[in-house]
């Protein structure tokens, strides 16, 4: 399966990553300066020569630089598309079509083409034009409004969430087009719009409204209903260390109890049912507090799983690149960007689902801007030598 990537900043190569790394050829389309700003601003998080963003997102990739403004340029990009079974973007909607390569004017080339088109908004609705990053988007899908405390500002995620889960919307969307395509012999567009991959993961904030007509507020760390409790991040030794603990069940609850050594306190009446505990959770709370600040966050963790009990050390990215042995056991971390003996070499976040009969493969690092431009013009589109050296002396690659 050969995938023509026109995609840029996180949503849309986080998705042709995805099907890079289960074996997809992805040919990056760029154009000849297009990464050279990128990747300056990249450096900036690095250290010297490495980009982490861009070696991250575009591993297992090829890339083809091509000036699109010139007519042989343009004719390379359409031969591409034409041997490609998928099309992925994330311009702003209508980008494309703009430049003469919108899915309808794909289709002449390959009538069952599978066009994914990632942006903030959709092609269709008053909003459409509109431009966005996840940190907008973040604010739009109602998740600033949800996440914080009650009497504090809401706060947005830590990183970009709307763009990774666009991205895996993206990738898993062109998953189903190609099942349908199998069936049917159809090509098909793909309208991702990441306001509403977004809001939908919002869940019971949604129904909540629609159903009830009530607006949910900014809870912290418990929840609206008496479904679980305790249920929080409580604070641990150390500086700024933290445990999160989930009790959804008389039976957990019981073992709770047990993993604190049976306190007096937790066989008193305000902590008998789930509804008292909810009730009085700020009791409840400062008591677990006690416990879990005489314990590091993953010494707490260990003794309450070890009951039962669902509990997880709140952990920095050190903890999960450096001592998160679950990650380290699975093979998480990679070094795709780097050469063996490179001791220094960045590690870079693996493949994250583990399938028994044809996992993941990381095979190769981000290519560099244009590294396999005779590859592709040669192997994949048959331009002779000739044509390849005449492309480079004009610029044109």
């Amino acid at each position: 399966m050969r995938v023509a990537d026109f995609t840029w900043v996180w949503a849309g190569p986080f998705a042709s990553r995805l099907l890079a790394d289960f074996g997809a050829e992805v040919i990056k389309v760029e154009r000849p300066d297009a990464r050279a700003q990128a990747l300056a601003r990249a450096q900036a998080f690095g250290r010297a020569g490495v980009a982490p963003g861009a070696n991250a997102l575009n591993r297992n990739k090829r890339s083809l630089t091509v000036d699109w403004k010139d007519p042989r340029g343009m004719a390379v990009v359409r031969d591409l598309i034409a041997s490609s079974d998928i099309v992925i973007e994330n311009f702003s909607a209508g980008t494309m079509e703009r430049v003469g390569l919108g899915y309808e004017q794909l289709r002449a080339l390959r009538e069952d083409i599978i066009f994914v088109s990632l942006s903030g908004f959709g092609h269709t609705g008053p909003w459409s034009r509109f431009v966005s990053y996840g940190p907008t988007l973040q604010a739009l899908a109602g998740l600033i409004d949800l996440t914080g405390y009650p009497d504090r500002p809401g706060v947005g995620v830590g990183e970009a969430y709307p763009d990774v889960h666009g991205g895996l919307n993206g990738a898993l969307a062109a998953m189903f087009a190609l099942a349908h395509r199998e069936r049917t012999g159809e090509g098909q567009f793909i309208d991702v719009a990441q306001l509403q991959t977004t809001s939908a993961t919002l869940g019971g904030a949604l129904l909540e409204y629609a159903v009830n007509g009530r607006v949910r507020t900014r809870e912290g760390n418990a929840l609206p209903e008496p479904l679980a409790a305790p249920h929080g991040v409580y604070p641990c030794g150390g500086d700024d260390r933290w445990c999160a603990i989930a009790v959804t069940t008389e039976h957990e609850w019981r073992a709770f109890r047990h993993a604190l050594g049976d306190p007096a306190w937790a066989y008193e009446p305000a902590f008998a049912t789930m509804a008292e505990r909810f009730t009085h959770r700020e009791a409840l709370d400062a008591h677990i507090a006690t416990w879990t600040r005489e314990r590091a966050p993953h010494e707490a963790m260990v003794a309450l799983q070890a009951a039962g009990v669902p509990a997880g050390a709140v952990q920095d990215t050190r903890d999960l690149v450096d001592d998160d042995p679950q990650l380290a056991h699975r093979g998480f971390w990679s070094h795709p960007a780097a050469a063996a003996d490179d001791e220094a070499a960045p590690r870079f976040e693996g493949i994250p689902a583990t399938l028994s009969r044809s996992p993941g493969r990381i095979e190769r690092a981000a290519p560099m801007p244009g590294a396999d431009n005779e590859y592709v013009l040669g192997t994949v589109l048959g331009r002779s030598p000739e044509q390849i050296a005449e492309y480079g002396a004009d610029g044109v690659i």
